[in-house]
């Protein structure tokens, strides 16, 4: 084999590793991207979750503190114990 042909040999090796570099590049790219998507949406999810935590918490002391645990009415619905006054164990996970 010539020098020539080696070089040029050498030229279609890194040209193609070179394209196959920018392939490999562009499908890295593409999914960093869907994951950066994936982490706004599962942030947003966080956001949403720990306002209706705040939401919640907020409610149930409210409640009881007034003595009607979760419900307003006392109904079937309230956690309560028979005293009426929630202890905690009721609240949930």
């Amino acid at each position: 084999m010539s020098k020539l042909s080696t070089v040029l040999h050498k030229k279609d090796d890194a040209n193609e590793l070179l394209i196959a570099l920018k392939a490999e590049k562009e499908e890295l790219e593409a999914a960093l991207n869907r994951e950066q998507v994936q982490t706004m949406h599962l942030k947003e999810e966080i956001a949403e979750a720990e306002a209706r935590n705040a939401e919640l918490t907020k409610h149930a002391y409210c409640c009881t503190s007034s003595g009607t645990a979760w419900g307003v009415d006392g109904g079937d619905a309230s956690p309560a114990t028979s005293s009426g006054v929630a202890t905690g164990d009721e609240l949930p996970a």
